[in-house]
């Protein structure tokens, strides 16, 4: 099987030369060289002020390697393009050439937990001061309520085995103390909220033609979908707990029935998916603006 073809990335100080291989030499001062073979190349992305001579620029149009010139910030100047073979930019191309990077982990890392910490922050700045079990209780007619199946060794267990997710979060389960609201329960419906918000996203890269199968590389560790869904889940605490329609919707069942509470979280994300397509919009334009300074850093 032939190795997958991959975009080559140069620095703005590279030196390209071209040899017999045919392959590229590239080199930098003070770092060593190294060769890339020309059918390794799906494209060149080069930034402004990067020397190519003619000799690389007429190997790279013979075996219709697309050369792209870059803005300092990412953005697209140019293209040196064989005729009858235009470029296309895909997702899955750009994100191989991304994760294929050695600085991918840490980098990616950062942003991760940069976008992980706002979407904490501004849950905890909405509920400051709120409490589930009271909001609850003074409406409470009968139906289920936050201390009931605490009280039962087998319902702790069924909740256990149902919200069994990734491991703990000591974040959640501490802001989930301070308003009063059941771990069991909020733990199950983060992660119901988790599985709609990845079937959201998926029909927000569909609408604006991004690859989801891009966003996920399993040898690397990478799940991109997961990460961001993890983020927009967290976006449904305020509205799913605290508005009072929520609460209303939470009333009418026994928080012990775990059937009962999947439903309902399902349906107050229903209720708030219009507000969720705008959080995970947004949140894809800061993964993509993100994408853009990676890809322009060398």
């Amino acid at each position: 099987m032939s190795a997958e073809r991959l975009p080559l990335y140069l620095g703005a100080r590279a030196a390209v030369r071209l040899d017999d291989g045919p392959s590229l030499v590239l080199s930098a001062e003070g770092l060593a060289g190294s060769r890339v073979p020309l059918d390794r190349i799906s494209r060149l992305i080069a930034p402004v002020g990067c020397g190519l001579d003619e000799e690389v620029l007429l190997a790279c149009a013979r075996r219709g390697i697309p050369v792209l010139w870059q803005e300092r910030d990412g953005t697209p100047l140019a293209w040196l393009v064989t005729p009858g073979r235009p470029p296309r930019l895909g997702w899955r191309e750009r994100m191989a050439g991304a994760v294929a990077r050695s600085d991918w982990p840490a980098r990616y890392g950062i942003w991760r937990s940069a976008q992980l910490a706002m979407a904490r922050r501004v849950q905890e700045e909405r509920l400051e001061g709120f409490s589930f079990g009271a909001a609850l209780a003074r409406g409470s007619y009968g139906c289920g309520v936050p201390g009931e199946a605490a009280s039962t060794g087998a319902a702790a267990q069924d909740w256990a085995r149902h919200t069994r997710e990734d491991g703990s979060d000591p974040w959640l389960d501490a802001l989930l103390r301070r308003t009063a609201i059941p771990l069991w329960l909020g733990r199950c419906a983060i992660g119901r909220w988790r599985g709609c918000a990845l079937l959201l996203l998926a029909e927000h890269w569909q609408a604006i033609g991004v690859d989801a199968a891009a966003m996920v590389w399993t040898a690397r560790r990478v799940n991109i979908g997961a990460d961001m869904a993890r983020c927009l889940a967290l976006g449904m605490l305020e509205p799913g707990f605290r508005r009072k329609s929520s609460l209303r919707l939470w009333r009418r069942i026994a928080l012990h029935d775990c059937a009962a509470v999947q439903h309902t979280a399902v349906t107050l994300f229903e209720h708030h998916k219009v507000a969720m397509l705008h959080l995970a919009a947004a949140l894809h334009d800061r993964f993509h603006r993100w994408l853009l300074e990676l890809e322009s850093c060398r």
